[in-house]
């Protein structure tokens, strides 16, 4: 059963905010609604309700926006997913 990571404090805090520099490097995440399935302390599993499927994701390829409401992957990891 999947859970909202926007109502997990913990979570969120594990996600660094993006920097000026960084917004070239990271995009929305293509299919994530902002759901999530488990996490460690290095990485969130993301749900995506689509085809119901799970991913999991570094917090190093995450950041959020400064009101904790968006979170982007790296360009760099989504491209590495997609091709796989």
């Amino acid at each position: 059963m999947p859970f909202d990571i926007y109502k997990n404090s913990l979570i969120i805090s594990r996600v660094q905010v993006i920097s000026d520099a960084e917004e070239s490097k990271y995009s929305d995440i293509p299919g994530w609604e902002g759901e999530y399935v488990a996490d460690t302390d290095k990485a969130v599993m993301l749900h995506f309700p689509a085809n119901s499927s799970n991913r999991w994701f570094p917090y190093s390829q995450l950041r959020k926006a400064e009101d904790d409401q968006s979170i982007y992957a790296s360009d760099w990891f989504l491209n590495k997913i997609e091709s796989e």
